[in-house]
């Protein structure tokens, strides 16, 4: 589904990956450029920000229809890019570039509930962010070179800083692996400028807190950069540009650790064979059996 990014766009688009084909959907009650859309549970869309939609947000229903939610007012947050994310208890759980954290609750007109803040060194809407685990975020890049993990298991955000990467890194890019690590790619010191280019791959290891510097990228990737886990367990790394220093229409393919054995050749691949009819939040799935953490 693509939701518009023009702050006079308001038409949504579909898809059909089996036929390859794009097709008009409905309109959306508001103009949204550079919101963010989080699919929910049951299926829907939750859509918030936008340069024209920082009033409200809104959900897109299984039948494409858009509705307006009344009761929650989102117009004191950025509108750039905001993260949201699924909670454990079902709710949508967000902050914005300023650090500012919420709840909402998306069903019927809808309700928001402010948690507080973090600190403004881990802000800026060129951060990333990834749920590397239920209920656990991890925030990095933008405004420094420094990282935080917010935990939400508990309701209530605990926010907790871990360890710095390499470098400041605006734009950075994140993508989580298979194995429940964070990998960043791409970005620089000075927001989509040639100044402290940071090409490399590194992982975050969610169990030591630390940072692992990996090999280079041969280009910069800047601004409207992407990631991308692929199916066979490697990541896909490209674009950058438009505008930019740098206009990248290419990809590069990165190779993470777990593809090779301890004498550096490629590993045996684990396969999933069997597995339950579904997993509920909080379980995890160990071959055809189940175990809750």
């Amino acid at each position: 589904i693509y939701m518009g990014d023009w702050s006079s766009d308001v038409c949504s688009s579909d898809l059909d990956l089996s036929s390859s084909v794009l097709s008009r959907g409905n309109n959306m009650n508001r103009a949204r450029w550079y919101s963010g859309s989080t699919v929910l549970l049951n299926g829907e869309v939750y859509i918030q920000g936008g340069s024209s939609g920082t009033d409200r947000p809104e959900v897109r229903a299984l039948n494409g229809t858009f509705r307006l939610l009344s009761g929650a007012d989102t117009s004191t947050f950025d509108f750039m890019y905001p993260r949201n994310f699924i909670a454990p208890d079902g709710r949508v759980f967000g902050y914005d570039s300023n650090g500012r954290m919420y709840y909402v609750n998306p069903a019927a007109n809808g309700t928001i509930t402010n948690v507080g803040q973090f600190a403004s060194s881990y802000r800026a809407s060129d951060a990333s962010a990834a749920m590397f685990r239920p209920g656990r975020i991890l925030q990095f890049g933008g405004n420094s070179n420094g990282a935080l993990v917010i935990d939400i298991t508990s309701g209530t955000p605990v926010v907790t800083p871990t360890q710095s990467m390499s470098s400041q890194r605006r734009l950075v890019n994140a993508t989580v692996l298979p194995n429940g690590q964070v990998l960043a790619t791409g970005g620089s010191q000075v927001h989509n400028q040639l100044t402290g280019v940071n090409n490399s791959a590194e992982i975050w290891d969610p169990t030591s807190g630390t940072w692992m510097r990996g090999p280079d990228g041969q280009r910069p990737r800047l601004y409207h950069s992407m990631s991308l886990l692929l199916p066979d367990a490697r990541v896909l790394v490209g674009g950058g540009g438009a505008p930019g220093p740098v206009a990248n229409l290419n990809m590069e393919v990165y190779h993470p650790p777990y593809l090779y054995d301890a004498t550096g050749a490629r590993a045996t691949q684990a396969r999933l064979t069997s597995a339950p009819a579904q997993i509920d939040i909080g379980e995890t799935l160990y071959g055809d059996r189940k175990s809750v953490v």
